[in-house]
């Protein structure tokens, strides 16, 4: 793909990822500041629920959405799965958002290539991922990726066609390493709608302290590592089947 090329899909595709995102932001813009309220956020779990099936599916799709769109943060998403469903409740559809979500992008990366993905993607987040190409170590290696909270977890799914890893053990462990994660924010949006602020906040810090261990864990098991090689499509004989 020529530089020109590359660069005009890249602007397109940014101008109308972040204008549909700016204009939902804009619209809904009373109703996220609403839920600085314990009552508009009782009141949203009230009307999420109200609407049995319908309101799983739509938190679903938000679930499956941010984990299909890498680059969008995930810890809002959760806080509003446990707001609605509570932690375990919270839980259990994130975990079927993410499975569904690794597994749509996985092959969508298969499909289009990493250096397609590579556009859109900050280079040094390749470098912080650089320990998933220990062939000998790539399962644990996966595991430890995703359940980092330093460590951008949604961006190695579209890594994951090129590691030595097939592909339901890959799907198997993004899943399984991501529950410390989403549990910690379904239980603090389940004691924000409960309005457990001071619990709330404690657990908010606990995390942050997590992730600055994770990030000095993550630094140290990519030091003295190579850069990921991106450049060219992957080789799919690198995929076990």
């Amino acid at each position: 793909m020529q530089e020109k090329t590359a660069k005009t899909i890249k602007i397109i595709v940014f101008i109308i990822t972040f204008g549909i995102i700016g204009f939902f932001m804009i619209y809904f813009a009373d109703f996220f500041i609403s839920l600085a309220s314990l009552e508009a956020r009782q009141e949203l779990r009230t009307q999420v629920r109200e609407m049995e099936y319908w309101g799983w599916f739509l938190v679903f799709g938000i679930q499956f959405v941010q984990v299909f769109i890498a680059f969008l943060p995930s810890e809002p998403v959760e806080l509003l799965m446990g707001m609605i469903y509570g932690t375990w409740g919270g839980l259990f559809v994130g975990l079927i958002g993410v499975f569904l979500g690794t597994i749509c992008s996985y092959y969508l990366a298969k499909w289009v290539g990493v250096p397609f993905f590579k556009l859109f993607i900050k280079k040094n987040y390749f470098e912080k991922l650089e320990f998933l190409q220990d062939e000998k170590k790539v399962a644990i290696s996966v595991f430890i990726a995703y359940l980092m909270v330093g460590v951008p977890s949604d961006v190695v799914t579209y890594l994951g066609p090129t590691l030595k890893i097939k592909p339901w053990k890959f799907f198997f462990l993004s899943t399984i390493a991501r529950n410390p994660k989403i549990v910690t924010s379904t239980y603090v949006g389940h004691h924000l709608v409960e309005g457990d602020i001071i619990l709330s906040i404690v657990v908010f810090f606990g995390t942050g302290l997590l992730s600055v261990i994770s990030i000095i864990v993550g630094r140290y098991l990519t030091r003295k590592k190579e850069v990921i090689p991106v450049e060219g499509d992957y080789d799919d004989s690198n995929n076990l089947h």
